[in-house]
């Protein structure tokens, strides 16, 4: 354990992370995060109990900190502002479901007595956060429905829990006719309104203003207006601006007055997501967790006053905010440059080359020709990391979302290494980029060792794609439940009986035809060697054994050293 006064605050992400004065890459934790654990020492925790790099790292207690630090910096700008109503988190589990994350949450709600809610979009959703959520959780339910997605919800609302369907289609307004007329209804009903300004995020999802108007009177002949408690509307995530959420805000309040003779119960405002964290520059992140609360309370204070309104509670689903920086994937190259090594190209004879392409020489005498030239070159280094970037980083791969890369080790402020870095995805696109899109990587250290991507709690989980049938990597929960130590939670990487499955292959039928191919086919009996790996073949998973891919690097390299 190290102390925390003595780390240089040269890098970015405190208070989460730092280096230590050995140049490791540390995690800070405990009562205002004074203690440090070097992340060498968790991956190696990692390695013991079983499990395999990559792995990704998340972190319990800084996602209790987001989540506290967002209604903190709630609480404060209420108080100044004098505002009357109460601030609840409602968390898109779209953003990150992983049960461990959605317990950490809501315990952490329970914990300091938080109110805490679930905003779900597919019957899938609603199903996982009934596995888990407390009756004084709301859930929200956006998105399209049918009427099974009602029913569910009516089924669950009626056992106790707090349901909340948000119209969201004047179409839906059939299906609670229906229901209502079969049995009683359970769950409470909220409108969702399309925003005045164009946004791609939200311009598919919600009610126009005159749809809204409509479905407020078709319910109130249902005699269903005591239901609505819920007004929502979402302007999208990773706002460039906060004006958006000002003019936003200043629709929905006129929008709730304008209900409110008609909904008595209507007293919630959910303004969906939009506070984003700024992956590029962690030292001035676009919208501090305070001033973006404090910029939503002025705005809601200043509206509802002047319309003379009751305050209602204000909602946000800040779900990245509260998860992106608590996840760490942690990747090794295959390929490292040994101590002295020159990393080289070649360079054949042109006349040469063009007789072996005419067929004139063979290739042997082509690569042994003196003629062949070693280029030296010590900037420019070419990395393959031992990872998927289709599985792991989606976002940089599809939009061009670029996520913080630090070494592990060896950090440094004065030298650093060129590169390029590739996973080991069969794809010409699986190149990691820097930030204004380049190819090479300017990495802070003096050798290049495990690397840290940051702040992959949001949507990577869920956006993955098993491109070459490459699955998870190794997930690790760290909590850090004592002074000076923490707890792992291993969750090996998706094996290959498990990949198969998904893709309609039969594993056992596969290990069975292996089997009988090796009984009835083979004249010599396999060797123990081969007979453990046939009866263990569906048991690993893709990413590659680190240590005998090592050896084969630096057998090649030091082959290409001697010629030299």
């Amino acid at each position: 354990m190290h102390n925390i006064n003595s780390f240089n605050t040269r890098n970015t992400f405190q208070p989460y992370f730092s280096y230590d004065e050995n140049n490791q890459l540390c995690v800070h934790y405990g009562q205002s995060f004074t203690q440090s654990k070097p992340l060498t020492e968790i991956i190696d925790k990692v390695l013991q109990k079983g499990g395999s790099k990559p792995c990704v790292l998340n972190f319990k207690h800084i996602t209790e900190d987001r989540m506290l630090n967002l209604y903190q910096s709630f609480a404060k700008a209420m108080e100044n502002y004098r505002y009357q109503g109460a601030y609840q988190l409602a968390y898109p589990i779209k953003v990150n479901p992983n049960a461990a994350v959605m317990e950490t949450l809501k315990e952490c709600a329970y914990k300091y007595d938080l109110p805490f809610n679930f905003e779900v979009g597919s019957k899938s959703e609603l199903l996982s956060v009934l596995a888990l959520a407390a009756k004084e959780n709301n859930i929200i339910c956006n998105g399209f429905k049918d009427k099974a997605f009602y029913e569910l919800a009516n089924l669950a609302a009626k056992l106790g829990y707090t349901v909340i369907m948000v119209l969201e289609n004047v179409d839906e307004l059939a299906v609670v006719k229906s229901l209502s007329y079969e049995s009683a209804i359970y769950f409470k009903l909220g409108y969702r309104t399309k925003p005045f300004h164009e946004d791609l995020h939200s311009v598919k999802f919600g009610l126009s203003l005159k749809d809204i108007h409509f479905v407020n009177n078709e319910l109130k002949a249902l005699n269903l207006s005591d239901k609505v408690v819920l007004l929502h509307g979402h302007i999208g995530s990773q706002l460039k601006q906060l004006s958006q959420v000002e003019k936003h805000i200043n629709m929905m309040v006129c929008l709730y007055g304008n209900l409110l003779n008609d909904c008595k119960n209507l007293t919630m405002i959910d303004l969906g997501g939009g506070l984003g964290i700024d992956y590029e520059d962690t030292q001035n992140p676009r919208f501090q967790l305070p001033y973006y609360a404090e910029t939503i309370v002025r705005t809601f204070s200043y509206f509802v006053d002047l319309f003379q309104l009751p305050h209602p509670t204000i909602i946000t689903e800040s779900g990245r905010a509260v998860t992106a920086m608590s996840s760490v994937l942690i990747v090794s190259p295959l390929y490292q440059k040994a101590e002295n090594e020159i990393v080289t190209q070649t360079s054949y004879d042109e006349a040469l080359q063009a007789g072996w392409l005419n067929g004139e020489i063979d290739l042997a005498d082509l690569v042994d020709s003196s003629s062949v030239s070693y280029l030296g070159d010590q900037n420019a280094q070419k990395l393959w990391l031992n990872f998927s970037l289709f599985q792991s980083l989606p976002d940089h791969w599809g939009i061009g979302q670029h996520f913080p890369l630090l070494p592990v080790t060896h950090y440094s402020e004065e030298e650093s290494i060129d590169c390029q870095l590739f996973d080991i995805s069969c794809d010409a696109d699986g190149v990691f980029k820097d930030k204004e899109g380049n190819d090479y990587i300017n990495l802070p250290c003096t050798e290049i060792n495990d690397l840290a991507f940051m702040f992959v709690g949001a949507y990577q989980d869920m956006l993955s794609s098993k491109h070459n049938i490459i699955g998870r990597t190794t997930s690790v929960e760290v909590d850090f439940v004592t002074y000076d130590d923490c707890v792992l939670y291993v969750e090996q990487a998706e094996d290959y009986h498990a990949l198969l499955c998904q893709y309609g292959h039969n594993p056992l039928q596969l290990s069975s035809r292996l089997q009988r191919l090796a009984y009835f086919h083979l004249t010599e009996e396999l060797t123990d060697h081969e007979q453990l790996l046939l009866d263990n073949i569906l048991s690993g998973n893709p990413y590659l054994q680190l240590a005998d891919a090592e050896q084969v690097a630096y057998d090649f390299n030091q082959q290409i050293f001697n010629k030299i």
